[in-house]
């Protein structure tokens, strides 16, 4: 492959056969994905200037008492009618 394939690009190298450095995630599907997923996201938010952002001051204390509620009703419905 001529050199200028890769001129001006990033490459990562890694394992992306399913089974092989599995990484199991909250957003885990069928097969599980790799750790070069990982590394792709990371790379592609960092180029994008995509980065996570804290919550504002006092968004916790908003969080807690809206979601409060809601945690309720989910326990009552799941653990109460079973």
């Amino acid at each position: 492959m001529p050199t200028q394939t890769f001129q001006n690009k990033i490459v990562l190298v890694g394992v992306t056969a399913p089974g092989i450095d599995g990484l199991i995630t909250p957003f885990d599907c069928a097969p599980p994905k790799g750790d070069m997923s990982v590394h792709t996201t990371m790379t592609s938010n960092v180029l994008q200037s995509n980065f996570f952002h804290p919550f504002p001051p006092g968004g916790w204390v908003m969080l807690f008492l809206l979601g409060r509620p809601g945690l309720y009703w989910a326990i009552a419905v799941v653990l109460l009618d079973n």
